[in-house]
């Protein structure tokens, strides 16, 4: 069976169990319809894949206490994975990633998700989202579809986390802008995740989406 793998837009061959999940678009065959070769063609000479890498920088308020850290627990994709850098997906057509967190406060806190992507049909994105979320159970089965479709749509931005041995309570947020460069074109998207124990009160990130075209939910689709 050949699939078209959404990330790169290019027909992998599977055969047996290892067939992933798939979609099937149905569609009517005309005079016109792309051919096998046509399509190698065209995907191979015309299309320009247009990525972003995703940086991740970390902040303390100053009035949280000196040992307090965010501690990075599982990253996915880990073949995206820089240690020193973060996503790289500049060489995608589309990338879900997320990343599993936990707070050092005053005792180990429970864990959350960072999640981000682009896609075809929407600008970069991040959310984050804590342990025991629909989001948060979606990154563990590693469903990136469905993390896609609720990370892109619901952009949280702030999550509150509390001791689990202490009262007490300190907010994280998330924030995502563009670093550009000498093109005007975005270098990286800076992801910027911040602890304080002052609620933000102002909207970070998000702002309503333009959507360029029907999205496409990655994954596979059946040629």
């Amino acid at each position: 069976m050949r699939l078209i793998n959404c990330h790169h837009l290019r027909l992998e061959e599977f055969a047996g169990q290892a067939i992933p999940q798939y979609a099937i678009l149905s569609h009517t065959w005309e005079g016109e319809e792309i051919t096998f070769a046509d399509f190698n063609k065209t995907i191979s000479d015309s299309v320009v894949l247009r990525g972003y890498h995703f940086r991740f920088n970390q902040t303390i308020a100053p009035t949280l206490p000196d040992h307090t850290a965010f501690q990075l627990i599982s990253k996915y994709p880990e073949k995206r994975w820089d240690a020193k850098f973060g996503f790289r997906a500049k060489d995608a057509h589309t990338f879900v990633g997320f990343n599993t967190y936990r707070l050092t406060w005053l005792t180990e806190t429970p864990a959350f998700i960072i999640a981000c992507g682009f896609g075809p049909a929407i600008e970069p994105w991040t959310c984050i989202s804590k342990q025991g979320s629909e989001l948060w159970y979606a990154a563990h089965n590693h469903d990136y579809l469905r993390v896609r479709e609720l990370g892109s749509q619901n952009q949280d931005e702030q999550i509150t986390i509390r001791s689990r041995a202490q009262p007490g309570k300190v907010y994280v947020n998330v924030e995502v802008r563009p670093i550009y460069g000498e093109d005007d074109e975005p270098k990286w998207m800076q992801v910027e995740l911040h602890a304080d124990r002052k609620r933000n009160h102002g909207r970070l990130q998000n702002r309503p989406r333009r959507r360029l075209a029907p999205q496409l939910l990655g994954g596979y689709l059946e040629g």
